[in-house]
């Protein structure tokens, strides 16, 4: 008697994931390990992987691009340190801000720190408050994701707020880009940063920088056989069939 087994035919599928920042190497991640048969590249326009997340290396020590930190309740990115086994390398501080106004210096970290603070008057900080309370209310802030920050900031807090208290704080981080902010982002920042205790707010950084992150992440997919190419900027998509291809500006993929 003799017995055949079929054989059940694995596909492979091509997967192309075009930036190296932190979204496009934890897409990456999570696919490679979850699914062992795709094929997966990452396209980075950039000489060095991360992003915004990324370092650069200056007399062999990296120095980041950008400076980062993370707050409490950033769950899942904890979840995925700690399958990397780099969790306990986190550090935790008090931040502290403050508020440049008229050549003098406030502290802008406590609730305390807003009822002396003397750019928005006492109904202006009454309007603050109830403001805050509101946005902690809101249960999914992406239902926002559609309307500016400025439309909901002068709607919910009032133009007068909007213009004294974060016109100055939205032209620092984003320059010419502060009225295109979506007012989920700014809905979100005031849910996270509402949770600050009576010193100020808890902050987490990564012990030797975020670039030891970035690092086990490239490490990782490519043991799972991930591939990663720097200074591969995309320049078109073409559909041909029902395949894709992915054009470069030194190759096609």
């Amino acid at each position: 008697m003799k017995f055949c087994q079929k054989r059940r035919r694995v596909m492979i599928y091509n997967i192309g994931i075009i930036g190296g920042g932190m979204a496009g190497l934890s897409s990456a991640y999570t696919l490679l390990k979850n699914h062992p048969n795709l094929n997966v590249k990452i396209f980075e326009k950039n000489p060095y992987i991360g992003g915004l997340l990324g370092s650069i290396n200056i007399r062999g020590h990296n120095i980041e691009v950008y400076y980062h930190h993370t707050f409490p309740d950033d769950y899942k990115l904890y979840a995925l340190m700690d399958e990397l086994g780099i969790k306990n390398d986190i550090e935790w501080e008090t931040g502290s801000t403050a508020f440049l106004y008229r050549g003098k210096i406030y502290g802008f970290n406590t609730a305390k720190d807003m009822l002396s603070f003397p750019v928005i008057n006492f109904w202006e900080k009454f309007r603050v408050g109830i403001s805050v309370l509101l946005a902690k209310r809101i249960k999914d802030w992406r239902e926002y994701d559609n309307i500016t920050a400025k439309e909901y900031i002068i709607k919910i807090w009032g133009k007068s707020v909007y213009e004294k208290l974060w016109v100055p704080l939205l032209r620092a981080k984003f320059g010419p880009n502060m009225e295109k902010i979506s007012a989920a982002w700014f809905i979100r920042r005031i849910q996270l940063r509402s949770h600050r205790d009576t010193k100020g707010e808890r902050l987490a950084y990564l012990h030797g920088g975020w670039q030891k992150l970035i690092d086990e992440l490239i490490q990782k997919i490519k043991e799972k056989g991930g591939k990663i190419y720097t200074d591969e900027k995309v320049t078109k998509i073409e559909k041909e069939g029902n395949k894709y291809k992915i054009k470069t500006v030194n190759r096609e993929y």
